[in-house]
C-alpha cells in the first residue's frame, strides 16, 4: 500500500447514502460528520413527520458560507436553488467536488443565511475508491 492510498475499510465509509433529519426550528441531525460517495445520495426528512409544526424552508449544502447545491446535487427541484424535506432522495453528482460541506437550514432561498442557533449537519463527499 503506497502513502496515499486508502484501505478498502476506509473506502467503505464513502459507501453510505445518509439521512438527514430536520425539526420545525430548522434543526439539522446527525450532527457529526456523514459520508457520502461521488454518485451516491441524501435524504432530508422530517425529525418527527406527526410533529404540528413541520419545517417548510431550505436546507443547503454549503462551504464558507457559499452554496454548493447546484455543484454537489443533480436533482434539485424545478426552479429551486436548494433543497428541501421531502420524501425522496438527493442525488449525489458524480463530478461532485471531493470535501466537507455543512448541511444546513437556511431562510434564503438564493443565498446562504443560516438560521440563527439551529444546528448544522456535515456531509464528507468522497470518490468511493
Amino acid at each position: 500500500m503506497t502513502r496515499n492510498q486508502l484501505r478498502e475499510s476506509d473506502v467503505k465509509k464513502f459507501d453510505a447514502n445518509p439521512i438527514f433529519t430536520v425539526d420545525g426550528d430548522g434543526n439539522v441531525a446527525p450532527t457529526t460528520a456523514q459520508s457520502v460517495a461521488q454518485g451516491g445520495s441524501l435524504l432530508i426528512q422530517s425529525a418527527n413527520p406527526a410533529a404540528t409544526t413541520q419545517y417548510t424552508g431550505y436546507i443547503c449544502v454549503y462551504q464558507n458560507l457559499t452554496c454548493k447545491c447546484s455543484t454537489v446535487i443533480g436533482n434539485l427541484d424545478s426552479g429551486e436553488n436548494h433543497m428541501k424535506v421531502r420524501s425522496s432522495q438527493y442525488n449525489v453528482k458524480s463530478t461532485a467536488p471531493v470535501g466537507d460541506y455543512t448541511v444546513g437550514a437556511t431562510t434564503s432561498d438564493t443565498g446562504v443565511t443560516p438560521i440563527p442557533m439551529a444546528s448544522t449537519g456535515d456531509v464528507r463527499v468522497g470518490n468511493g475508491g
